[in-house]
């Protein structure tokens, strides 16, 4: 039996599986995700937060407005972050390959970034080839490293160290393991400075290959260790960031 639940920290599926604690990323503004009357018993709510809350397990989300979305998005639909019941803010970032203009995008990165530090929220991070800019605006809000956590981590040592000396939370995941230098990386990252995540989507399940259990099993392959001693490690580093 394992004592530790599966952590998949950033997924879109939403789908729910017995075992497994999945962060669901919503994109604010996008996805229509809204408040209303729950069905199945008639409750006002976040609608999709309510109904899978139904079989008595609360099974998180996130919310936040995309770089890659920041053209279509207007700037006001931040501000619903306020009130969002959620358990972190992301995933948000800066993308200087996809995304439209880079001064655009840092003005949603910093107010929702502003979001987070008041609600003591965690963040999730989508950063392409703007590693020392977003570590910029993240130093510039005052954001305590401890709550980043840096998605589809797929760099080499030196951007796993700039972002570790910040005290930031990389995600290892499926496109990390296609990652000749990230594999390297996974090898010998600290315990407790990872997470794990699929970012799989609904519109994209595939056989086995794109499971959590998978990242898990090359992962424990990688660093040596046995998955049991990983759910462990990962479980015990989700608690310490998302703890109110």
């Amino acid at each position: 039996m394992n004592d530790y639940p599966l952590i998949d920290i950033h997924t879109h599926r939403k789908e729910s599986k017995t075992g497994v604690v999945s962060l669901f990323s919503m994109r604010l503004g996008i996805e229509n995700i809204e408040y209303g009357v729950c069905e199945a018993c008639g409750d006002n709510e976040w609608v999709y937060n309510h109904e899978i809350s139904h079989d008595g397990v609360r099974k998180p989300f996130c919310a936040g407005i995309h770089p890659w979305d920041c053209t279509a998005v207007p700037i006001e639909v931040v501000s619903r972050l306020e009130t969002m019941d959620i358990a972190a803010v992301g995933e948000i970032g800066l993308d200087t390959l996809r995304g439209g203009d880079i001064s655009r995008q840092t003005q949603f990165f910093d107010a929702q970034l502003k979001i987070a530090l008041r609600r003591r929220l965690p963040v999730i991070i989508h950063t392409v080839r703007a590693s020392q800019q977003t570590v910029t605006a993240i130093r510039k809000s005052d954001m305590d490293g401890a709550k980043v956590i840096i998605h589809g981590f797929s760099g080499g040592e030196k951007n796993y160290l700039l972002f570790r000396n910040e005290g930031y939370t990389v995600s290892f995941g499926l496109r990390s393991l296609l990652s000749p230098a990230c594999r390297e990386v996974i090898k010998w990252a600290d315990d407790g400075a990872f997470l794990l995540e699929t970012d799989a989507d609904d519109d994209k399940c595939g056989d086995n290959h794109d499971t959590i259990e998978s990242v898990y099993e090359q992962v424990a392959e990688l660093r040596g260790c046995d998955t049991e001693r990983l759910r462990r490690v990962v479980y015990e580093t989700y608690e310490r960031i998302f703890e109110k």
